[in-house]
């Protein structure tokens, strides 16, 4: 266990590459007398002593943490409840443990995530035809008969007086298995949610495009509802959502509210956003894509009088930036470039960080706002200055990643290890260190 852990901590943080990792792995079970995953990274050159330090205290204290969290979830009225029990019981015994996902596998034991910790349920190991049983008992008919056709399937699925669920379902070599993740009914505020005031400024805009990033699980979605909602409640607009699947559902205050699912409302991402711009949009909101079409067309429509406000998994906004940019063929970019400079109003990106006793979890931003600086640093392909210019624009409100970090680790939120991990600038956060000692 300790061994994966080591591995999944330094792939999560983009510390070495999956070949790397791989290889180190591959080493590592040839080589005698045995050496320790991390010390092979070492003699490799993949990382350094003090990375493999920070790792080992953030691998010791996940692990503390995680034994801690098991706690809850290892007792014997949860083992009878989920004996033969529904699929709906097992989404509300994840929300009961406040899980933020739920995993149902082939061949293991329902595993939950708890402040960012796997932790196994007590109940029965689940075969193939128990899944298969579990996953038909939410599904319609058509949507059993897309997910034979095309081995997955995105879905929501509300539990009455719960929570709602986003899903994914699919096919892989031992049957299937399915993922969810909770959804809350009640959207938080920008004041809830520990927002900066300057994230404000974003949502009283009447024409260009927001982006808020940042991985899998970093709280993406619900800084985007955070957004919204304060448009619902304060201006009197038409918005429009594309989603895969629909995540927050929002009750019409002072907008009028329309929410698409991709596939269910529309064939596409691009198709649905085509659509929009002939439906009187003032406010579109796309879910995570990637594809060069959809990037376009919520480009065109930044340009072209509506705020946009959509995800991405990217880190930072100098990547957000160069990813966006890097999607389009090298004949085009220069026109991209000067719609972006022209449109973009700002970046928000996030990571979601154990806070030192592993009970919960503490948020980190990077903010940047599209000053005419920035705007002039993506027209001119240099974007590398960028971070620049968020470090001295702090009288925008912007701020880097690094520096939010810092903030936490003084705070005493953070532990400087998991700090160090995720930072850009290793030896910025190395000499905070030394002048606090």
């Amino acid at each position: 266990m300790e061994e994966n852990l080591f591995g999944s901590i330094v792939l999560k943080n983009g510390l070495v590459t999956q070949e790397q990792l791989d290889e180190c792995v591959t080493a590592q079970k040839r080589i005698y007398p045995p050496k320790k995953l991390g010390e092979i990274m070492v003699e490799r050159g993949h990382i350094s002593e003090k990375t493999l330090s920070s790792i080992l205290s953030v691998q010791r204290r996940q692990l503390r943490s995680s034994g801690k969290a098991a706690s809850q979830v290892t007792t014997g009225a949860i083992a009878t409840r989920l004996r033969n029990g529904k699929l709906v019981d097992f989404l509300q015994v994840s929300a009961e443990l406040e899980a933020s996902d739920l995993y149902i596998l082939t061949g293991a034991r329902p595993v939950v995530r708890i402040n960012g910790h796997l932790i196994d349920l007590e109940t029965e190991v689940l075969d193939a035809r128990r899944v298969k049983e579990l996953i038909a008992q939410i599904l319609p008919p058509e949507s059993q008969r897309f997910l034979v056709d095309n081995k997955q399937i995105d879905l929501s699925y509300n539990l009455e007086g719960v929570a709602r669920y986003r899903g994914n379902i699919f096919k892989h070599t031992g049957g299937y298995d399915a993922l969810f993740r909770l959804i809350p009914y009640r959207i938080r505020t920008i004041e809830e949610l520990g927002l900066p005031r300057i994230i404000e400024r974003f949502t009283k805009y009447s024409r260009g495009i927001v982006l808020i990033t940042g991985p899998t699980g970093s709280g993406k979605s619900t800084t985007m509802a955070a957004l919204v909602e304060r448009i619902n409640r304060e201006r009197k607009e038409h918005v429009i959502t594309v989603e895969d699947p629909i995540e927050y559902v929002f009750e019409p205050k002072k907008c009028t509210i329309n929410q698409r699912q991709v596939p269910n409302h529309a064939e596409s991402f691009s198709r649905a956003l085509r659509a929009a711009l002939r439906e009187d949009p003032d406010v579109i909101v796309v879910g995570e894509r990637r594809d060069l079409e959809t990037i376009s067309i919520a480009i065109t429509a930044a340009e072209t009088g509506h705020l946009v406000l959509a995800t991405l998994h990217t880190s930072g906004a100098t990547r957000t930036i160069n990813r966006i940019l890097d999607a389009f063929p090298i004949r085009q970019q220069a026109q991209i470039r000067g719609m972006l400079a022209g449109s973009l109003r700002g970046v928000i990106s996030q990571l979601l960080i154990p806070s030192l006793d592993g009970g919960t979890r503490h948020l980190a931003l990077e903010v940047m706002v599209s000053t005419p600086a920035v705007a002039t640093m993506i027209r001119d392909e240099r974007t590398y200055q960028i971070p620049f210019l968020i470090q001295t624009g702090k009288q925008y409100g912007m701020k880097l990643m690094d520096d939010s970090l810092i903030e936490l680790v003084h705070a005493k939120k953070i532990s400087f290890e998991e700090a160090y991990l995720r930072c850009d600038d290793k030896d910025k956060i190395m000499n905070m260190q030394l002048i606090e000692k």
